[in-house]
């Protein structure tokens, strides 16, 4: 769990806007190690600014959050093993005074790790305030093994869909090699179509920025794929 160069690209796009009380899903590790490349990536959004300025000196994340512009931050996992100032296993829901406590929420590689990923997504819906943003980086592709699932675009465009309370202000693949090159996901309920998008040889993460519009209860939710859910309707089949 962390901040590399490609997850430094992301979330540098939301530089500037106020991320209030943040929570992180796990605590953030510091892993940045190529300067060189990682001031090109900086600079390229912040001339005045070098990686020694935000890098700190725990290993961990705090003063680059604290540049992008949280207030305060937390973190929650399943141990404190790492500093963690909330211990809870998000297989679980969260208890009542973790609900809507958070203006920003940023996993950076824990979902991944959870077996129960719907719960995981609720927890997260049900912590963040409403005009809060939910940023997630997680793995798309070639990181078999690393966690228990890969992600698809599509699992968070039904997701974080605006019939649940969200809406998505960018949803990108980016491959973990060379200089960042982040590629748009369309909405494939838009799209009309399934965004079966070509995949490289290298590692690649998914980036999703969510922003939540309103509240809207677990059982309320509903997450069907898009293409499906169209064939049903046309079938006369939908309920």
């Amino acid at each position: 769990m962390g901040v590399d160069i490609y997850v430094m690209d992301f979330l540098l796009k939301f530089r500037g806007r106020s991320l209030g009380e943040t929570l992180w899903l796990g605590r953030q590790g510091y892993h940045i190690h190529d300067s060189t490349l990682g001031n090109s990536v900086l600079r390229s959004y912040d001339r005045r600014v070098s990686i020694e300025n935000i890098k700190g000196e725990t290993g961990y994340c705090e003063e680059l959050f604290k540049y992008l512009g949280s207030k305060a931050i937390r973190s929650l996992d399943y141990s404190d093993f790492e500093g963690a100032e909330i211990t809870h296993d998000l297989n679980d829901p969260i208890p009542d005074e973790l609900a809507n406590q958070f203006d920003c929420i940023f996993d950076g590689g824990t979902i991944e790790h959870v077996f129960d990923t719907r719960m995981a997504f609720s927890n997260v819906k049900r912590m963040l305030r409403v005009g809060g943003i939910f940023l997630m980086v997680d793995g798309a592709n070639n990181f078999l093994g690393h966690g228990l699932y890969q992600f698809s675009p599509d699992l968070l465009w039904r997701t974080f869909s605006r019939e649940n309370g969200f809406e998505i202000e960018l949803m990108q693949l980016v491959d973990d090699v060379g200089k960042p090159s982040p590629r748009d996901v369309p909405d494939p309920a838009v799209l009309g179509q399934r965004s079966n998008m070509i995949m490289s040889t290298a590692r690649t993460y998914v980036l999703m920025a969510a922003r939540k519009t309103f509240e809207i209860s677990d059982g309320e939710q509903k997450v069907y794929q898009s293409d499906y859910l169209a064939a049903w309707q046309r079938s006369g089949k939908d309920d």
